[in-house]
């Protein structure tokens, strides 16, 4: 062992502990699955004329909605990748039993895909039995789960009229929006609805726990929400019947409104400074949300003190001006998705994150034909927020990420719209092991992404009060026994007498050197001397990384 006494010190002494027993490999450019103007795959003569609205499940499956034109019609299909196998033709709408599916009826593109490649989307038909015309329709694959003027079966009296933004859970069961109308009164409300039995989940008029008025009963809900896998839990941005409008508007969780420093999330209310909001910032709107089956949640928040904020299980996360992975946000938040490991996506202005990383940015160069180099005068132009897919982690801890962007033709200056599916990969693992103290477990994350250059911040939080920390570092794992707990890195380095704060917490950043090669493991956990732990010292969980 040798002291090392910063951070940099550390990274610097890791680059040189693995510089030379490993091999280092360079990262792929971004390179399209599918673009505007391309033939479409496996239909020559049929070209692309949109890409727009995706869906994802649970089992690595993603699709998105593509137009194409054969010279004599326009298409509408759905395209992508299911089992693992090459992009292929997942539907085109057609012909089903009674009925003509004319064209996809959601507002904003969505749809769903369960676990099993089913597919849930909204449809525009015309009856082949009957004389409706241009009838709004709901389907799983080919079953209609209801046509515009049937019977609401969830409540008595009420007609289906539409269905916007379909999405569904990963046993199948559809997740939509829903407006009806009553079969007497002619009284129009708006609902959530889960299941081909229309289970209502929220509808207009309710009173709701935490929420000091009734829901509106015309417009109890916007088309905003979203959903965890099996919708064991489910956000909502929902309207109050009270006037004035400015301060009806709240978020809604699980059919209660949703508290956060002892408050409830409303239009007007103060940003608790507990969660990490400032002096006069106040909650404007919360357009999109994501969820969960374990609890964790996002949501974008707009506020009046005109910093768009990211909040992630109850505390800001982001906001304007934050500088995350060598990129200053800025801009509105124009996608946002969850998976079921709670690591999220979001598009913040020209940036494209992941957890606390940037995947793609305005500027990126492109590699257009896919030979591994960018292309000259290939770049993204801008992020478009038509198609935004994050799938849960695979066993090495990847994700795939499906999103658009507009990259402008250097030739014809033309902006085209192009799919791009890339894998991510999460390369922090938390290996547990903490020992509880005196404020209980203490808790390290570590965030920033392991390029030469980029920001590492490693967070201890839950520690002494006002003590103080040992950071051990290895380039292999030990789990030896310790004090009535386990150290887990070897300890090659170790850092000492790192003061706490009053709360007992901990940051400490550095720049990730240049020089760590590909494949390495590198294990992180700090040690505190704690007069309530079982030996006199506790323990954070410990981080191990995966260099790219």
């Amino acid at each position: 062992m040798r002291p090392v006494r910063t951070l940099f010190e550390v990274l610097g002494a890791v680059a040189a502990c693995t510089a030379a027993l490993f091999c280092s490999s360079a990262s792929a450019q971004l390179t399209p699955t599918l673009m505007e103007g391309d033939t479409f795959p496996g239909f020559p003569g049929v070209d692309v004329l949109q890409i727009r609205g995706s869906a994802s499940n649970h089992v690595g499956d993603w699709a998105v909605r593509v137009y194409t034109d054969d010279g004599v019609e326009i298409e509408q299909n759905l395209w992508g990748s299911v089992g693992g196998a090459a992009p292929a033709l997942l539907r085109t709408l057609g012909v089903v039993g009674d009925y003509d599916q004319l064209g996809f009826t959601s507002l904003t593109d969505p749809f769903g895909m369960a676990d099993d490649g089913s597919l849930i989307y909204a449809a525009r038909v015309d009856e082949l039995l009957g004389p409706g015309t241009g009838l709004d329709s709901l389907w799983v694959d080919d079953t209609v789960v209801y046509v515009e003027g049937d019977a609401v079966s969830s409540m008595p009296g009420w007609l289906w009229q539409s269905a916007s933004d379909p999405a569904g859970t990963g046993s199948g069961s559809p997740f939509w929006y829903g407006r009806t109308e009553h079969a007497i009164s002619g009284d129009i409300t708006r609902s959530l609805f889960l299941g081909t039995n229309a289970q209502v989940l929220i509808t207009g008029g309710q009173a709701l726990p935490n929420l000091p008025n009734r829901l509106d009963p015309e417009l109890p809900i916007v088309i905003r929400y979203g959903a965890s896998a099996e919708a064991g839990h489910w956000m909502v941005e929902a309207n109050m019947d009270v006037l004035p409008t400015t301060s009806n508007t709240v978020l809604v969780m699980d059919a209660a409104g949703l508290e956060l420093g002892g408050a409830l999330v409303q239009e007007g209310n103060p940003i608790p400074a507990s969660i990490g909001g400032e002096p006069g910032e106040l909650w404007d709107g919360f357009p999109l949300m994501d969820c969960a089956e374990d609890g964790q949640y996002a949501f974008y928040a707009q506020n009046v003190g005109n910093a768009n904020l990211i909040v992630k299980n109850g505390e800001v996360q982001y906001r304007s001006g934050h500088l995350v992975d060598g990129k200053v946000l800025g801009g509105s938040v124009l996608g946002l998705v969850m998976n079921e490991q709670g690591d999220t996506l979001y598009q913040y202005g020209s940036n494209l994150l992941v957890n606390e990383d940037v995947i793609a940015s305005v500027g990126d160069p492109v590699d257009i034909d896919g030979d591994g180099e960018a292309d000259p005068g290939w770049f993204i132009d801008l992020l478009v927020q038509t198609v935004l897919v994050l799938g849960d982690r695979e066993p090495d801890g990847s994700m795939d990420v499906v999103f658009t962007a507009w990259l402008e033709d250097p030739v014809t200056s033309d902006l085209l719209t192009t799919l791009f599916v890339v894998s991510y990969e999460d390369h922090f693992t938390d290996e547990g092991f903490a020992l509880a103290g005196v404020q209980g477990e203490p808790s390290l994350q570590i965030t920033g992404f392991l390029e030469g250059g980029d920001d590492i911040t490693l967070t201890l939080k839950d520690g002494v009060p006002s003590g103080t920390a040992t950071l051990f570092v290895g380039v292999s794992p030990f789990f030896a026994a310790f004090k009535g707990g386990t150290l887990v890195p070897f300890p090659d380095l170790v850092v000492g007498g790192l003061p706490l704060d009053v709360d007992g917490n901990l940051v400490v950043g550095g720049l990730w050197p240049d020089g760590v090669p590909g494949g390495v493991s590198v294990y992180f956990q700090y040690w505190l001397p704690d007069v309530a732990a079982i030996f006199g010292a506790s323990a954070s969980n410990a981080i191990s990384l995966l260099t790219p």
